[in-house]
């Protein structure tokens, strides 16, 4: 379509161009600027009673030019901010969901809609203890399959921070819940729609309900691999959205996050840390990183898990122990030790630490206080 470049600031008021005064001055006498003067006060009195009655008319069809002239304006806002569509196209709910900084599985997690039910919901749990907060845009228009939503927990390895060096495990697990995907305001609080989570949804009644994908694949125990997943996505979409697109996106999303926070692990040699990613997928295919969890869960939770598991955790010892063995001995004898599901993506020249210079950083804002109700 036709490319419309945005306006590089706000437009001016309505009110202000049917109001604005008139700027040119005329010398009264000379009757010929008058009479110029009267003619174009004559029109713009026209162009502003044309406006007021435009402004004031019954909508008209946009037409297919002006269409045309909007779509391409989203297209503009949507390359400019990545998180265009995280509030869904069609009737955006602002719904926000919070969580407890120091739990995992799910615990203390819960979405809103209303700000005062957030911070009472915070508050009444924050009193006697000194609990921190994360809270999210809640995504509100994430891909479904068999109409659950659903996360992917994505293994990440570091075994050096310096030179840092991560690990990319090239398969993955993909979590549903446990009930149909809605934001319906009775189910705002119902943590097997919004959670996805086994050890949550693992107590719900229908959690053992056999559930069929859009492809006939069924899902078993609310879980998937990634190739089921390939396989979903080249049946329903026509094409490999995971392998193109999802997971090239989560590598890049794993090495911005580390190399972010590089200089603030305190990291030993001759260690590595095994790490957690989870990221959701919106309906349009795009990619967002939701939380990293270290010390991910090991268990075998369901038949994915174990298979899983398993051999994610044998071949990371082929990592830690084989391929650090035969760089210790400068790459020999013989080539690179098999990594198995293992991909090192990233390997960052060494960083050698400088003098600070005493400038300290800091966020400064007001905090966000409920307003008491008036008696």
């Amino acid at each position: 379509g036709r490319a419309v470049a945005l306006p590089d600031q706000a437009p001016e008021g309505l009110t202000a161009f049917l109001r604005a005064p008139d700027a040119d001055k005329v010398d009264p006498n000379d009757w010929k600027a008058k009479k110029r003067h009267q003619r174009r006060k004559r029109a713009r009195r026209a162009e502003r009673d044309a406006a007021r009655h435009d402004a004031a008319a019954a909508p008209r069809p946009l037409g297919e030019e002006g269409l045309r002239a909007v779509v391409a304006a989203l297209e503009a806002l949507k390359a400019a901010c990545p998180q265009f569509a995280v509030n869904g196209l069609m009737e955006p709910q602002n719904v926000w969901i919070v969580k407890p900084a120091a739990k995992s599985r799910g615990r203390g997690i819960q979405t809103f809609n209303e700000i005062d039910k957030l911070l009472e919901y915070v508050e009444a749990r924050d009193r006697n203890t000194a609990c921190q907060w994360v809270v999210q845009k809640y995504m509100e228009n994430p891909l479904v399959v068999a109409k659950r939503k659903f996360d992917i927990r994505q293994w990440v390895l570091v075994t050096d921070w310096n030179p840092l060096t991560i690990w990319f495990n090239q398969e993955c697990y993909l979590r549903f819940g446990v009930e149909e995907y809605t934001l319906d305001e009775e189910n705002m609080d119902n943590k097997f729609v919004h959670l996805v989570n086994n050890s949550i949804g693992k107590y719900s009644k229908q959690y053992n309900q056999k559930l069929v994908a859009e492809d006939g694949k069924e899902i078993e125990s609310c879980m998937w691999s990634s190739e089921d997943f390939k396989e979903y996505c080249k049946t329903v979409a026509g094409e490999d959205h995971f392998t193109n697109k999802i997971q090239p996106r989560m590598k890049e999303i794993a090495i911005w996050s580390l190399m972010a926070v590089q200089d603030l692990i305190e990291h030993r040699k001759n260690s590595w840390e095994l790490y957690g990613y989870d990221f959701m997928i919106d309906d349009q295919f795009q990619t967002y990183l939701i939380e990293i969890n270290s010390s991910p869960a090991c268990d075998y939770s369901t038949h994915v898990t174990e298979r899983f598991v398993k051999r994610a955790l044998v071949d990371l010892l082929k990592v830690t122990l084989d391929t650090r063995e035969w760089e210790r001995r400068g790459g020999k004898p013989g080539p690179p030790p098999e990594t198995g599901g293992w991909e090192r993506v990233h390997r960052a020249a060494a960083v050698h630490p400088q003098a600070s210079l005493g400038n300290d950083l800091f966020l400064a804002g007001t905090r966000i206080e409920r307003k008491k109700k008036k008696l």
